[in-house]
């Protein structure tokens, strides 16, 4: 059994014994982008290569697993987070202005909160403060290190 093997940044790898060559160096997104992203496309960490309006490196850290909420003020945590990035939950109560870094994930350390209106339950983040209106609004920012 044979087979080639795009690699990002380099010429086709065919081999005729069926493994698939170990791609070296790579690590974190560049791994991710070049086994994700096609070939000619923007594989930036701040890009946007399928032109959904996600980033690649929000891609990368919520995966394609879609982002799913049991309620109000419940926003589900990412599946996991990646060691070369930073993740950061921001929050607005009319879309105008953001108050960041309500919930943040910084260098590999376990999740710190704003304050005692945010923890996580269940996979998800809870904010218990729900505006007299019931509207809040929340974004998951991701930075690479």
């Amino acid at each position: 059994i044979g087979g080639t093997v795009a690699i990002a940044g380099g010429s086709p790898v065919t081999n005729q014994q069926g493994f698939i060559p170990q791609i070296t160096g790579l690590t974190g997104f560049d791994l991710w982008a070049s086994t994700n992203i096609p070939p000619g496309r923007d594989a930036s960490f701040t890009g946007d290569w399928n032109g959904d309006g996600v980033s690649n490196g929000a891609a990368y850290v919520l995966t394609d697993a879609g982002i799913r909420t049991t309620g109000k003020g419940r926003i589900p945590v990412p599946p996991s987070i990646p060691s070369d990035v930073n993740v950061y939950l921001d929050q607005s109560l009319g879309l105008n202005t953001w108050v960041l870094n309500r919930v943040s994930w910084v260098n590999g350390a376990p999740p710190t909160f704003a304050n005692a209106n945010f923890s996580i339950v269940g996979g998800e983040v809870v904010d218990t403060f729900i505006t007299p209106d019931g509207r809040a609004y929340y974004r998951y920012r991701v930075e690479k290190r």
